[in-house]
């Protein structure tokens, strides 16, 4: 059994948002909104978000290895390729992050 976590609140994600430095801070969101794994998260793409249907799609991970990043494109099971919906607030943070 695994132990239980504990995650930040809605406030506290928001304040820990507001200190880290602005082009982090989808990132930062993407994966705490979501639950993403940080592989995940930084391998997301532009076409792996939908902005009209509010949908990410993790379609590959990243990987570091003795301080090398390396693109997995196949993930290590079927489940780990998944959709997920994303509240209107985080499309609206990655709209900006992308102009």
């Amino acid at each position: 059994m695994h132990p239980e976590r504990s995650g930040l609140s809605p406030l506290k994600l928001a304040a820990l948002a507001k200190e880290v430095p602005e082009h982090y801070r989808a990132l930062v969101l993407v994966g705490a909104v979501r639950g993403l794994r940080w592989g995940e998260a930084v391998g997301l793409r532009v076409r792996d978000v939908d902005f009209m249907r509010h949908t990410v799609t993790i379609a590959q991970t990243v990987e570091e290895l003795s301080g090398h990043m390396r693109v997995v494109p196949e993930a290590k099971t079927r489940s780990s390729l998944r959709t997920l919906a994303v509240p209107g607030f985080l499309v609206d943070e990655l709209t900006r992050h992308l102009q």
